[in-house]
């Protein structure tokens, strides 16, 4: 008989316990261990807030509608900071979609309350895009980017209309204005969804990788029960003939 190796079986589960290390999905809004998703809004809540306290004379007559925007995001945040969207659950859908909404008004009313055109306060709307991105699907993740970029037409056209520091038509400010800025956005959530989506697909494969191991290792382990029995199957015949002889 030909020497068997006995550490075969033993090398695959080294390798199955390789692969199980790396089958450890990323949980969605963090990066390693660090909840960038949440840190990034509290950073907007402050963004907003500071905005207002260092252009305050700019808000006359409007201090309502964004002390409220603020409280709005500061209570979503603390919603967020203590309860986080686990998306293995069935109701991670409609509370993620619930949080966008909610921040896509925050942001729509901090940016009208500005009454600038060129308010950078647009840079806010890739909380709502990056959140979709993060837990929603490709679809969900469409409808939320047209919900947002009709939202962005709204506010722009309103704005133009009351910003007398801009002299534009409404077709100057929509291409001067809100192309460039469209465009950024659409930007940010393509290449958020490409990442995520290329993310899971590297999951699935490690998964299947590692269930085609466990497979192999099972039949490798039956096969080296399977010959040594047969070993000692022929050892006991090979004894029985040297005792007869």
């Amino acid at each position: 008989m030909a020497d068997k190796d006995p550490q075969a079986p033993g090398i695959l589960e080294q390798a199955r316990n390789l692969f199980a290390t790396l089958d450890k999905p990323r949980r969605p809004g963090y990066i390693g261990q660090i909840p960038y998703l949440l840190i990034l809004r509290w950073f907007t809540f402050l963004g907003i807030v500071l905005r207002f306290l260092l252009h305050s004379r700019e808000y006359d007559g409007r201090v309502v509608p964004v002390v409220a925007a603020s409280l709005v995001a500061l209570l979503v945040a603390i919603i967020l900071t203590k309860w986080r969207i686990d998306p293995r659950r069935g109701s991670a859908l409609w509370k993620a979609l619930v949080v966008v909404v909610f921040d896509t008004g925050v942001i729509s009313v901090a940016y009208l309350s500005t009454q600038r055109l060129q308010s950078d306060s647009f840079l806010f709307f890739f909380l709502p895009l990056l959140t979709a991105a993060e837990y929603l699907t490709t679809a969900w993740i469409a409808g939320v980017f047209v919900a947002i970029t009709a939202a962005f037409y709204a506010i722009i056209y309103h704005i133009h209309f009351v910003d007398h520091t801009a002299d534009m038509t409404v077709r100057e400010a929509f291409l001067r204005v809100y192309l460039g800025r469209e465009f950024f956005l659409c930007g940010m959530v393509c290449t958020a969804w490409y990442l995520f989506q290329r993310e899971r697909q590297q999951q699935v494969r490690l998964e299947n990788a590692l269930d085609a191991l466990d497979r192999v290792s099972d039949e490798a382990q039956a096969l080296f029960t399977f010959s040594e029995q047969s070993d000692q199957l022929f050892l006991g015949e090979d004894l029985v003939q040297e005792a007869v002889t």
